[in-house]
Order: C-alpha cells, then sequence, then structure tokens
C-alpha cells in the first residue's frame, strides 16, 4: 500500500451515502469493465418506506459511538486485512494490519487519517517516531480510499429518507452478520452514472438502523468488494492511538 504522491483527502461527512462513493467512481470504472465476476444481489427492489428510514439512520447511529472497532478486509493484490479502531468524530484509526497470503503475510502497526498513514513494526506498545514509516494518502490508489471511506462511513445526521427512497438505494436481501438479522441495501449510484452496473456499495443494517457491515467495489480487477465489518472491541496497543499525531504529521508534509 505505497505511493509517492500525497494528496489531502477530503469527503464531506455530512454528505448523502453516494458522496461517500464519489472518488472511488473514477478510481474504479476502469477496471470494472474488464470484470463481471461480482457477486449477484438477491432480488433487489426500490426501499419501502420503512426501509429507506433504517438506511438513512444508519451512518448516523455509527457516528454516534464515536469509537467504533471493525475488521477490515482489502480483497486486491497483495490483500490486506485490518483489526483497527476507528475515531469518527476525529477522524483517526489505529490498530494491527496484515498484507499478503496467510503463508507469507506481514503484520505491521498502522495509524492514518484523512491525510496521511503511518506504518511500523508489530509491536506490544507504541513503537518510538523514527520506527515509522509515513506517506500521504492519494485518490489515485484505491487502497487509500478505502481508508477514507472508513473514517467518513459515519455522518452527524441522519439522511433524508424521502432523498433515498426517490434514489437508486435499492434493498437486496436479508442477511445476518454474527448472529444479528440484518437487512441489505445496495447504496445510492452516482447521478452522473448512467449505465446499468454491479452495486458499488452494500450496506448491512439490523432492525434498529445500527450498521454492522459496508462493502465497496473500489476497482478489484476480480470484481470483489473491499469490506468493514464492526466487531467487538481489539486489544488495544499500547500508546497507539496517543502516538497517531505525532507520527502522521510527517506523512501530511
Amino acid at each position: 500500500m505505497t505511493t509517492n504522491r500525497p494528496a489531502a483527502v477530503a469527503i464531506g461527512r455530512r454528505a448523502l451515502l453516494v458522496s461517500a462513493l464519489g472518488v472511488a467512481v473514477l478510481a474504479a470504472c476502469a477496471d470494472e469493465k474488464k470484470s463481471s465476476t461480482a457477486a449477484p444481489a438477491d432480488d433487489p427492489r426500490p426501499l419501502t418506506s420503512q426501509e429507506a428510514e433504517l438506511l438513512a439512520l444508519a451512518r448516523f447511529r455509527l457516528h454516534q459511538r464515536a469509537t467504533v472497532p471493525v475488521d477490515m478486509e482489502w480483497p486486491g493484490t497483495p490483500s490486506a486485512s485490518l483489526a483497527v479502531t476507528l475515531d469518527l468524530h476525529d477522524g483517526v484509526a489505529w490498530g494491527r494490519m496484515s498484507t499478503g497470503d496467510d503463508d507469507a503475510a506481514t503484520d505491521r502497526l498502522v495509524l492514518w487519517d484523512l491525510q496521511a498513514i503511518g506504518t511500523a513494526p508489530s509491536a506490544d506498545e507504541a513503537p518510538a517516531p523514527a520506527e515509522w514509516s509515513t506517506r500521504g494518502l492519494s485518490t489515485d490508489v484505491p487502497q487509500d480510499i478505502f481508508l477514507t471511506l472508513a473514517l467518513t462511513l459515519g455522518s452527524d445526521r441522519p439522511e433524508n429518507p424521502v432523498l433515498l427512497q426517490q434514489s437508486t438505494a435499492q434493498f437486496l436481501r436479508r442477511d445476518a452478520v454474527g448472529g444479528v438479522e440484518t437487512s441489505v441495501f445496495q447504496g445510492p449510484r452516482p447521478a452522473e452514472e448512467t449505465e446499468q452496473r454491479q452495486a458499488r456499495s452494500r450496506y448491512w443494517v439490523d432492525d434498529e438502523g445500527a450498521l454492522l457491515r459496508f462493502e465497496a467495489y473500489l476497482g478489484d480487477r476480480s470484481g470483489q468488494l473491499a469490506r468493514i465489518t464492526v466487531t467487538d472491541p481489539h486489544d488495544e496497543v499500547e500508546g497507539l492511538r496517543e502516538a497517531a499525531e505525532g507520527v502522521l504529521v510527517a506523512g501530511r508534509r
């Protein structure tokens, strides 16, 4: 997950669900045309008014939690899995990251905000500043877009359910996450997208409006979607959250 093109990434926290994928659309279009292997949806249909209310609450309910432990899965090459905590109010994440196949995986600590990412050798406490590798995030790198989406997944106000019901958002199917029954929704498509495509975003929302899982298509050639799943709290690395500001400032330059 490297690039030599640092750039600030800013996605409005109050935008409709579709806005969180606006940059990803540009990055993914070329590769999506090469693949038709994405998993099909089950019986898609327009949202009912009750379903629109649930989807409208999902990002707001997540934002109310402030800090959210998640597991993140990137399906590209190399693949990556992250066990991290998201601070949706301060826009920073911290935890552990594993890249590569199981028999040759590389484990590291990871920190990122909306502008920069830092990684360091795995440890039980935050390493010294000199042990961190940092860089700016780039909208040219799908993995970086994935990291940014995670931090902007919450919203400080509910969406407008009427607009959602009038949009291209759809109910896909019922499913379970960690034993909890959910409704799976396709997020709205960008207004400028005229060609019918596989869903770019999917939301697993329980019957109280809590978002338990999110998937997004970010250009993987196999058609697989990147995934974020809300989980139980992770074992914290001592001092890792506190180290974020000092570590990441170098990557913003």
